[in-house]
């Protein structure tokens, strides 16, 4: 009998530890060591999508040290450390209990910080970093589909930015954070900037010269062998009408993976229709001398087959009018920015406009 009381005390006691043990993880502790960041304030701020932080604790680091402590955990969501105008961001889940966060304030970013205990923001970190190297757009929109959509959101935001023709990519996000922080204040907040975005994209496009669903203007122009080619001879196909120029840093970035589109999808009834904004405008002509234009147009031309080439867009329709801004097609579909791309069905209608982080899935709608 003394066996068995004792057994049942020892386990009592056991059990009573256990679960002061467990007592003592229920909070969060954030603490950090930065380089040149003595007698620096301090503070952790609860942030949003909308930029109304709610600062939460204070402090002044002691030779760089600092250390927050909470009775309970934070509330999945978005968080920053801020010291003086330098700040590094905290994604939590809701299940953190120790975070250690180290740098050197001189150049102290999300890039720059190592953030330990939070894995949400070690996976931000370092896919931002990765993009901070490649400033690859469609590496970031692939690590947005299978990431955290807290991860997401922020990834979404810091890359694409709260812009209304992203409105689709912001739902989409919007909706899986919902479903995995159901309640939450960060998706609620989330939620509300994607309609917002959603409603302005509409009114954009109710402006547009260029209406979804309407037939697509014809395009009549000459490729680099003075041949005419016209858009209207691609019925039957999916087309991806682009708008670009040599001179145009976006738009070369984002030709590999036209290519890559094109490729996958050119056996399957889909095609590109390149028009080229290279040449002059009548605002540079009008600077330059007569016999200096002739040389100049001649030039951009090299320049335009010379991205053709070294970009490889084997493609065959390709044509310019050398007009730069003033080029007929580019006023006929209100481009007034490159890159510019709008999507025609088979049918010879607009499918979509600018879909440039979306675009397989918009050929795959209409395929």
């Amino acid at each position: 009998m003394k066996t068995n009381l004792l057994t049942i005390l020892g386990a009592f006691v056991l059990f009573f530890a256990a679960s002061c043990q467990q007592g003592n993880t229920t909070g969060l502790k954030i603490s950090g060591a930065i380089e040149n960041g003595r007698a620096k304030d301090i503070a952790i701020d609860k942030i949003d999508f909308t930029n109304q932080p709610v600062t939460l604790m204070e402090a002044k680091a002691d030779e760089g040290a600092f250390s927050f402590s909470f009775d309970s955990v934070l509330d999945a969501g978005i968080y920053r450390i801020r010291i003086e105008r330098k700040n590094v961001f905290l994604l939590l889940n809701g299940k953190e209990s120790d975070i250690k966060i180290t740098g050197n304030f001189n150049d102290l970013s999300n890039q720059t910080a190592e953030v330990k205990g939070s894995p949400l923001s070690q996976e931000f970190n370092e896919i931002m970093k990765e993009f901070s190297i490649s400033q690859d757009a469609e590496m970031i929109r692939g690590k947005i589909k299978t990431a955290d959509p807290l991860v997401g959101s922020m990834l979404l935001i810091n890359v694409f930015g709260p812009r209304p023709e992203f409105a689709d990519m912001h739902l989409t996000v919007s909706k899986e954070l919902t479903e995995a922080y159901p309640g939450s204040d960060i998706a609620k907040n989330y939620n509300d900037l994607a309609l917002n975005l959603e409603k302005s994209q509409a009114r954009k496009l109710a402006t547009e010269k260029i209406k979804i669903g309407a037939p697509a203007p014809e395009i009549a122009m000459e490729n680099p062998d003075g041949k005419i080619m016209k858009l209207s001879d691609l019925k039957g196909k999916v087309v991806l009408l682009d708008f670009w120029a040599s001179w145009c840093g976006p738009c070369r970035k984002a030709n590999p993976h036209v290519v890559e589109i094109y490729q996958k999808y050119k056996d399957q009834g889909f095609t590109v229709y390149s028009v080229s904004l290279d040449g002059l405008d009548s605002r540079t002509k009008s600077r330059l001398k007569a016999d200096q234009i002739g040389p100049r147009l001649e030039s951009s031309k090299d320049k335009w087959m010379a991205a053709i080439e070294k970009d490889k867009l084997t493609w065959e329709n390709h044509v310019s009018s050398l007009d730069k801004w003033d080029t007929p097609a580019a006023s006929a579909y209100g481009v007034t920015s490159i890159p510019r791309t709008f999507l025609i069905d088979r049918e010879g209608n607009i499918s979509a406009i600018n879909p440039r982080f979306n675009l397989e899935e918009a050929i795959l709608k209409v395929l």
